[in-house]
């Protein structure tokens, strides 16, 4: 077998050597060594990771995906509850908050572009958020909505996964056009 660095040819005493013993190639092995041990580590460490999780850092991923995807759907779009065509800074706003409507968390009729402004420091903004929603998707589909946001709904961790997959994939889907 040739050394990888020097080319000359050695016999490998382990398997898998690539490296003879020379001082300058026996260094090279023992940093190709380490390398291994932090791929190996980093991957166990990731499933320890993936195993600490919990519903509420499922929730938050998911969360977090979804609301990139709105603002992704929605961008170049006037706030919905101010209209302000050029905001600042832009959240993906609930219509139905999503603390206490669970079932509507992750639904894309409840979710638009709004203003931070409108958002944050007005709350909502909801007499105009409602009137514009309302001509935005209609009156049947906000009836439905209001119906949809009082059910009771608790997510699992494979639901949620497949949540953010799910919005991970629409947005990089959206970025590739």
């Amino acid at each position: 077998m040739k050394c990888k660095n020097c080319k000359v040819v050695f016999e490998p005493k382990q398997f898998n050597r690539k490296y003879c013993t020379a001082d300058e190639c026996n260094d090279l092995y023992f940093e190709f060594l380490k390398k291994q041990a932090q791929k190996k580590w980093n991957k166990e460490k990731k499933i320890k990771k993936e195993s600490l999780k919990t519903l509420q850092d499922y929730m938050k991923s998911a969360q977090k995906a979804f609301n990139s995807w709105i603002r992704k759907r929605d961008k170049g779009q006037p706030c919905l509850m101010c209209l302000n065509p050029n905001p600042k800074k832009v959240n993906a706003c609930h219509y139905f908050s999503s603390g206490g409507h669970k079932a509507v968390t992750f639904d894309e009729s409840n979710v638009h572009l709004g203003c931070e402004y409108c958002n944050t420091f007005l709350h909502g903004n909801l007499i105009p958020y409602r009137k514009n929603l309302i001509e935005k998707i209609g009156i049947k589909e906000f009836e439905a909505l209001e119906a949809r946001a009082y059910e009771t709904k608790k997510y699992s961790k494979e639901e949620l996964k497949n949540i953010e997959k799910k919005y991970k994939k629409l947005l990089k889907d959206v970025n590739r056009c």
